[in-house]
């Protein structure tokens, strides 16, 4: 078996092996041998042993019980697999009434045995291992193994000490993805650094945070007591949507921050595409805001691989990751994320703060609720 790295009940685990099975297999039959479409055409020329070993890895894990990690070789050739997988299930459909050549119905007998699945994993249901999207985050714990050459040519202008900590990578880990000459390169660069590297901690001062902290609990406050949350709803009882909120935030904020001396960038443009905020203080001290609506099913992945991405282009360690609620049952989402946060501040030493803020409607009067709270707290 192949690791899989969502939280899935052990029928789950088995059907999603068998649809990675079921890619491989697809591959194999159209492929004599030849593997060269699933690597750079520079490492499967110069490594082509390792590769079609990694390939043949593969094919025998992904039918034996043990549990198998890959290695970023391993990782990029899967990911070409399954990515072939997708393209080819993309024509199939288009020439048969949209029926898939992978995909099916998951068993009765494991939605009998599972009913609650659904509500238990709220990440990922059932119907996620049927869409190729599922396993193209969750076989891997991160996708390093695209940017290995974007992230060599950091590291050469980087301490190895900061370029591990801010990126949460051992380049020596993906050495099988450099060509030979690269390689050695790499390998003559990082002895040199041995001897001379430095200890950068990069830190933002308190009182920065602590002015960026008390503008958001204005803002959530204003949102929960006051009354505020009103203007996230039409008339007819529908929600607004990001847009809104990100407005309101910059309304009900903007001059708190210009009296305590913070510069506030709206959809700054950042690394990887455009984040809600950056609220900076000179050059060093840097915040990001990234607003997410809790129904937005694209929650998760704006955490998880949006926001990260932000900061580490920028190399900003600091940011706020808002999940704005309308409906009380969307609060379950953020035990989820709070374990996410936990776990991504601890790979990338980044310090991400979780604020979820009640919009929902029809709340009870202010004089009912304290005000001596905190999100951030």
């Amino acid at each position: 078996m192949i690791k899989i790295y969502a939280n899935l009940t052990e029928d789950l685990l088995r059907y999603a092996n068998e649809k990675l099975n079921d890619f491989i297999e697809n591959y194999f039959e159209f492929n004599d041998d030849d593997f060269s479409d699933i690597f750079p055409e520079v490492i499967y020329r110069t490594k082509e042993k390792q590769c079609r070993q990694a390939t043949k890895d593969l094919y025998l894990w992904s039918k034996d019980y043990f549990v198998h990690t890959l290695t970023p070789l391993h990782e990029y050739a899967l990911y070409s697999i399954i990515n072939i997988a997708s393209e080819i299930d993309d024509d199939y459909r288009a020439h048969n009434n949209g029926e898939s050549l992978f995909f099916y119905d998951i068993e009765p007998k494991i939605r009998e045995e599972n009913p609650d699945i659904d509500e238990e994993n709220p990440d990922w249901v059932m119907g996620d291992l049927n869409e190729f999207y599922f396993y193209f985050e969750n076989c891997f714990q991160d996708h390093d193994f695209l940017d290995v050459p974007l992230y060599l040519s950091i590291f050469k202008n980087m301490p190895t000490k900061k370029f591990e900590s801010q990126f949460g990578i051992v380049l020596a880990d993906y050495v099988d993805l450099m060509p030979p000459d690269i390689e050695e390169e790499y390998k003559s660069l990082l002895s040199l650094k041995e001897l001379k590297d430095e200890i950068y901690e990069v830190t933002i001062k308190d009182d920065f945070l602590n002015v960026v902290k008390k503008g958001i609990d204005n803002f959530v406050h204003s949102i929960v007591n006051h009354g505020i949350y009103k203007l996230l709803w039409y008339k007819n009882y529908e929600p607004r949507d990001e847009k809104a909120v990100q407005l309101l935030f910059m309304a009900t904020s903007y001059l708190y921050f210009q009296t305590n001396n913070v510069d506030v960038s709206p959809e700054a443009n950042i690394g990887r595409g455009p984040i809600d905020f950056k609220l900076s203080r000179g050059v060093n001290e840097r915040i990001l805001i990234e607003v997410k609506l809790a129904s937005n099913p694209k929650l998760r992945q704006g955490l998880t691989l949006q926001l990260v991405k932000y900061l580490l282009a920028e190399e900003i360690k600091d940011a706020v990751f808002m999940v704005i609620v309308f409906e009380k049952t969307e609060f379950k989402k953020l035990k989820g994320l709070e374990r996410e946060v936990d776990i991504i501040n601890q790979k990338y030493n980044l310090n991400i703060m979780i604020v979820s803020v009640d919009a929902t409607n029809n709340k009870p009067s202010a004089s009912k609720l304290t005000s001596d709270f905190s999100p951030l707290n």
